[in-house]
């Protein structure tokens, strides 16, 4: 499967991103690739563009379907060499916060 994020020029912010952002991305590209703003001018490549965004947009607003989705991007699991060596209580969430971020 595609990255959805990536359809809608969002995966710089992944999973991170608001539903502010989904929308107004989908906004975006709804100006350059829905057909009724392409009219005529529209060719398969324009049409093809537009249902991957408008599947994007439709799985990446409804909470449930985009929950499923992001369990299925692949994630990165390595722990900083770091984290073993100089742990203490006062440097715990700077080591491990990405991390955390990463696996949310």
């Amino acid at each position: 499967m595609e990255n959805l994020y990536a359809i809608l020029g969002i995966d710089h912010l992944g999973f991170e991103a608001g539903d502010g952002d989904i929308k107004a991305a989908y906004r975006n590209l709804a100006l350059l690739y829905h057909p009724d703003k392409l009219g005529e001018n529209i060719t398969a490549t324009d049409k093809e563009v537009w249902l991957k965004v408008q599947n994007a947009y439709e799985i990446l607003i409804d909470s449930t379907r985009r929950r499923k989705f992001d369990s299925s991007l692949p994630f990165n699991e390595n722990i900083p060499s770091e984290a073993f060596d100089n742990i203490n209580d006062n440097n715990y969430y700077d080591i491990f916060g990405p991390v955390f971020t990463r696996n949310a």
